[in-house]
């Protein structure tokens, strides 16, 4: 059944309706005007697109041919051979363009066409049965490369997200040294603080001392007083021995000196002492307390986070 023959008998048939005359005979009427026309004018057209490539406008021009025939009894073959036509022009338009939508269309439209076959007509139903199972078999293709292509979507996705979650998990390498270099600084932050401790104890002890010879220095001040009290009463009391009051004046300035050199250390070794105390305090509160030096460690890279409490 070739495209010339079949729009050649729909023309015929569109455009010459049989009748029959006052003597029986069947004589040809006149060319239908209106919508038959234009259904035949349509078909024409049609017809030009389809033998020069143009398949989309063929059916689209076909499928306005079939909306404009009647839909009555004595126009059932029009139909059909209308349907035959757009369901051909789907399967060379998708040698063209494979939409899956041109072969699901032709399926439809040969499956209509072989309801309308005459089962006597041997030829035609194997033509259309043929066409049939070529065109299922191209769908089969089509769904069964769609469900691969979604197959394969589907495993890669679940790869990316198996990535991005193994990608979540710390490396144990990482991990492992991000523990060391934890380690390592509090090992670190702890001789920082008993080091501080050493320091503000040996203050202490600087402090005590200093102290003390603050304390010596105010006992050989009043040893030197009482010395000078003693000449002062054996100068008062008539002429003292010489050498006597020579003895007490050497007492009195070796008490005045001692006290005065005893200070002096005594106040140096107490500025010291309390400097040593007071930055060791602060220094060994800090290393254990108040400085916290921890590593962040991070998947594809590494940063370092301070905190302080003041």
């Amino acid at each position: 059944m070739s495209s010339v023959s079949i729009v050649l008998g729909l023309w015929l048939g569109l455009a010459a309706p049989a009748g029959k005359s006052a003597s029986g005979k069947t004589a040809a009427a006149p060319a239908q005007p209106g919508p038959l026309q234009r259904v035949s004018e349509l078909a024409t057209t049609a017809q030009s697109r389809y033998e020069t490539a143009d398949f989309a406008g063929a059916i689209e021009l076909w499928t306005q041919a079939y909306d404009l025939l009647p839909d009555a009894p004595e126009y059932i073959s029009q139909r059909s051979v209308l349907a035959y036509q757009i369901a051909q022009a789907c399967v060379e338009a998708y040698a063209i363009d494979p939409k899956l939508a041109y072969l699901r269309k032709a399926e439809k439209l040969y499956s209509g066409y072989l309801q309308s076959v005459d089962a006597q007509d041997a030829e035609t139903v194997a033509d259309i049965e043929g066409r049939l199972k070529d065109i299922r078999a191209k769908i089969a293709d089509v769904d069964r490369l769609e469900a691969e292509r979604l197959e394969r979507e589907r495993q890669e996705a679940e790869r990316r997200n198996a990535a991005a979650e193994e990608a979540k998990k710390p490396d144990p390498a990482i991990e492992k040294a991000r523990l060391a270099e934890l380690a390592a600084r509090r090992q670190a932050a702890e001789r920082d603080a008993k080091r501080w401790h050493k320091i503000s104890v040996a203050g202490g002890v600087t402090l005590g001392l200093g102290a003390s010879m603050l304390v010596v220095m105010g006992v050989g001040l009043g040893r030197g007083a009482k010395i000078d009290d003693q000449g002062d009463e054996a100068i008062a009391g008539g002429m003292p021995d010489s050498n006597e009051l020579q003895d007490l004046l050497g007492k009195g300035v070796t008490a005045n000196r001692l006290a005065i050199a005893t200070g002096i250390l005594g106040g140096v070794l107490t500025i010291t002492g309390a400097a040593l105390v007071g930055t060791g305090v602060v220094r060994e509160r800090r290393a254990r307390k108040n400085l916290s030096l921890a590593p962040i460690w991070l998947p594809g890279g590494a940063g370092v986070h301070f905190a302080a409490r003041f």
